[in-house]
């Protein structure tokens, strides 16, 4: 007999503040459902059309994802194009929208959703003034609703509050403080900004194997990774996500998350580069 935890439900926020007394109508995107927001599509160009999220739903059985596509919440130009985004952005595993901005006047005129990454995507034209939804800074944007006519107003976000993808992130951020302590030390940030370039790389050409080896004795870690010393070094590149191994005496690092399997898809390997960048760029500027 399986145990059900009782999960609150999403809140309803606006440009103003919270709002009590708003349900979301997406079946997907609901606390307890087990499917995760996998695309972000977008209308627009002037003003705001429309937005749509595609939802995933991993198979425990051939981990084969299974898509849902939530309403299109748009006006008659978004309908008609609604082949056509204008705007699309794939997200990456642990990947979650945190935080919606944009510019409205009488109507939205755009927006822009950002994630626990860094990423963003924006849409629309360039009237209005700015505006920020104060959700809050645990959670999850799930779904987002507008009142629909000719032109969007009155945008409300849907957020799960403390999702485990934060609870995740918090950890790792405060392992990564330990190794790394907030200070002058000149070789932090030669040992941060090392990092980020070899992340980079892996997140940008995941399918590339030379960016995701390391060798030790290489000229540029020594002289970046390496002056934190061996086992500080060695701390910091597992926490980067590397694995460390010997061949001939020689060490070498290479990127392997420790909770992916052996053979990770490209996609997965990217989500874990980027996850450590964001992670590593708030660190920096520490």
């Amino acid at each position: 007999m399986k145990a059900f935890v009782s999960v609150p439900p999403l809140k309803a926020f606006r440009s103003d503040g919270e709002r009590g007394g708003e349900r979301c109508s997406e079946v997907a995107a609901e606390a307890q459902s087990v499917y995760r927001v996998a695309r972000i599509l977008m209308w627009g160009s002037d003003c705001f059309d429309g937005l749509q999220f595609a939802y995933d739903k991993i198979d425990d059985l051939n981990d084969a994802p299974v898509t849902v596509f939530g309403s299109l919440m748009g006006n008659a130009n978004a309908q008609r194009q609604a082949s056509q985004p204008t705007a699309m952005l794939d997200l990456l595993p642990d990947e979650i929208i945190t935080r919606m901005s944009g510019r409205k006047g009488v109507w939205i005129d755009s927006i822009t959703l950002h994630t626990n990454f860094g990423r963003s995507i924006t849409c629309g034209g360039k009237g209005g003034g700015d505006f920020n939804v104060p959700t809050p800074a645990d959670s999850e944007i799930r779904s987002i609703s507008f009142k629909i006519g000719d032109h969007l107003t009155d945008a409300s976000v849907f957020v799960l509050q403390a999702t485990p993808i934060k609870a995740l992130e918090s950890k790792l951020a405060q392992d990564l403080q330990k190794i790394l302590p907030s200070g002058e030390d000149p070789n932090r940030q030669l040992a941060i900004s090392a990092a980020l370039r070899y992340l980079d790389n892996i997140a940008q050409h995941p399918e590339e194997s030379k960016f995701q080896r390391i060798r030790a004795s290489n000229k540029y870690f020594a002289a970046n990774v390496g002056v934190l010393g061996s086992e500080v070094a060695t701390c910091f590149m597992i926490w980067c996500g590397f694995e460390e191994t010997f061949e001939h005496e020689d060490q070498f690092f290479t990127f392997q998350p420790w909770h992916v399997q052996d053979k990770p898809p490209l996609q997965r390997i990217a989500a874990e580069a980027h996850k450590r960048m964001h992670y590593l760029k708030n660190v920096g500027a520490q």
